[in-house]
């Protein structure tokens, strides 16, 4: 996936609240928190499981777990932004 340069254009309370809405629904999914524990133990596992030499299967396993804790702040940001917008209004 590419990764655009764009700058995004700013969205009103209701998109926002929308967006908020519908990041919410997927926090509170179980099949996404089922699936992000999963990825989460695979490589918390696999990381604590690697012999000293495997220094680039420990990088790999800590830039996959970074990734997905920052999946989850920015489905959190989208949520949180949303309530702060309402309050502003």
């Amino acid at each position: 996936m590419k990764k655009s340069n764009k700058i995004k254009p700013r969205l009103s309370v209701e998109e926002q609240i929308a967006k908020a809405n519908e990041a919410e629904t997927l926090l509170d999914s179980p099949l996404f928190n089922q699936t992000c524990d999963w990825i989460e133990d695979k490589y918390i596992s696999t990381w604590t499981s690697t012999k000293p030499s495997e220094e680039e299967l420990r990088e790999h396993c800590y830039y996959r777990l970074k990734a997905l804790y920052a999946i989850k702040d920015e489905i959190q940001f989208i949520i949180n932004s949303a309530k702060l917008a309402k309050q502003s209004t």
